[in-house]
């Protein structure tokens, strides 16, 4: 299976993880695909002949560095696709979902207005790939702030309330998947181990918008984790 991960500098991380994966096996039959550009420059993209296209200099360049050489992305040549990091935290649909599941009426408008996919970069990128494929696309969020590990769950029912909420509502789009934070990577339900955090990196010493140590970049180590159950995912499909 051919998989196209989109991603921003968050991608750092998961390409990390794949060398070691890859020694073990554990991917054995994935053919990953990395096309990243920093912050939110993901928007600066257009579809084209059946092509993701880059609007502007910067996000050329770093589909460049982070493919391996390849400046667009050919739609057609993957069988899935998996777009990270320009996703939204669970707790963003509390809003959608109390509006959708109370006893108030709301027009399919007002619902499509709250619904915060609309507004993420992932959605664009979803629509982009649904308007020529019908390839399987899965959506992540970037990892949860990382602090010390605590043992204090902090409304895990919440979360996962929410996120049986936005499996529901995937499930009524046509081959989209949300795909969430492995387990073992979490600690108080909605945070990162801060051992994931240490010696991150990102995509390219180029692009100021990474520090070491800024709680929202991880190291390779959570790219094992994160890439290891979206491989079981995948095969899922």
């Amino acid at each position: 299976m051919r998989v196209c991960i989109i991603s921003n500098s968050h991608a750092a991380a998961l390409k990390q993880g794949i060398d070691e994966l890859e020694s073990r096996q554990i991917i054995d039959g994935l053919d990953l695909h990395f096309f990243a550009s920093p912050a939110n420059t993901l928007e600066d993209t257009a579809l084209l002949d059946g092509k993701i296209v880059p609007t502007t200099d910067t996000v050329k360049k770093s589909f460049e560095i982070s493919s391996g050489g390849l400046h667009e992305i050919v739609i057609s040549d993957y069988d899935a696709f998996v777009v990270h990091g320009v996703f939204v935290y669970e707790g963003a649909f509390r809003a959608l979902m109390d509006a959708e599941k109370g006893a108030t009426f709301y027009s399919q408008a007002v619902l499509n207005e709250l619904d915060p996919f609309n507004k993420t970069i992932s959605s664009r990128i979803y629509r982009q790939i649904r308007t020529v494929s019908d390839a399987d696309i899965i959506v992540s969020a970037r990892p949860y702030l990382a602090i010390k590990p605590t043992d204090t769950p902090r409304d895990v029912v919440a979360r996962d309330r929410f996120r049986a909420y936005i499996n529901e509502r995937f499930r009524a789009m046509h081959k989209l998947h949300a795909f969430f934070q492995p387990e073992e990577t979490v600690t108080g339900g909605v945070f990162t181990k801060s051992e994931f955090n240490q010696g991150a990196k990102r995509g390219d010493d180029r692009y100021p918008d990474f520090q070491s140590g800024d709680g929202i970049h991880m190291n390779g180590a959570y790219g094992i984790h994160y890439i290891a159950a979206l491989s079981q995912l995948l095969r899922s499909l």
